[in-house]
């Protein structure tokens, strides 16, 4: 019999030990069910994909194979992501947009003082111990 995972969620029956009657059936039904699990999951699915900025992410409704393709896309869209409204990371410095203006900002964590001429106008400088 095929697993119900993942079009639906199987219920077992509880067994009571010298009360009932174990049958071949029982385990091999998890079986399935542990096999359809690992087959939707993917071969590590907690492992990063290591995604480059030239992947292509998939941004419209798409049904994935497993959810290790799923998570993979999502770090590609990530990595790959040039939208201005979301903080982003390059090169050292934080990069957020200002949402009431074009003026994009960077943001320096540091342990130093910024120097004369460091930065752009509108660099927020956060200085850590």
């Amino acid at each position: 019999m095929p697993a119900s995972y993942p079009a639906s969620i199987k219920s077992f029956s509880t067994k009571v030990d010298v009360t009932d009657v174990i049958y071949a059936s029982h385990p091999n039904t998890i079986q399935e069910e542990i096999v359809a699990i690992q087959s939707i999951l993917g071969v590590t699915p907690s492992l990063s994909t290591a995604p480059s900025p030239t992947g292509t992410f998939i941004s419209t409704a798409t049904t994935f194979n497993t959810v290790a393709a799923r998570l993979a896309n999502i770090e590609t869209g990530i990595v790959a992501d040039v939208h201005t409204q979301y903080i982003n990371k390059t090169n050292g410095a934080v990069t957020t947009a200002s949402t009431s203006s074009a003026v994009v900002r960077n943001i320096h964590v540091s342990t130093g003082t910024p120097a004369s001429g460091d930065g752009i106008n509108g660099d927020v400088w956060l200085k850590y111990a």
